[in-house]
């Protein structure tokens, strides 16, 4: 568990450009492991969202609408067509963007 608070005490670092009020960090446990939390808003208009860290790597998951099988959770799943700001980002073989990916 001390692994898990060194890790959870680097990404509030890492995400130190943000306000604190901007975003809390949160740490899941369960039979697969170790989950990174971040309830943050994201869109145009804000909308709260529960993210995925990937510790992995530098992208953060967040479960959309159309997501069949997701998790559950108790804020709203992100609905790209209720955001402004959303632009679909494919994630393919060799992208510059989303690395590797499988996804």
């Amino acid at each position: 568990m001390r692994y898990y608070q060194y890790r959870m005490t680097a990404l509030r670092e890492n995400v130190g450009l943000l306000d604190s009020s901007d975003m809390t960090l949160g740490l899941v446990a369960s039979d697969a492991g170790v989950t990174f939390l971040a309830s943050m808003s994201i869109g145009q208009p804000p909308i709260p969202q529960l993210l995925i860290v990937d510790t992995g790597s530098s992208l953060s998951w967040v479960q959309c609408a159309s997501c069949r099988g997701c998790s559950r959770q108790v804020v709203p799943l992100f609905d790209p067509s209720k955001s402004s700001t959303y632009v679909d980002i494919p994630c393919t073989a060799g992208s510059q963007i989303c690395g590797n990916t499988s996804g």
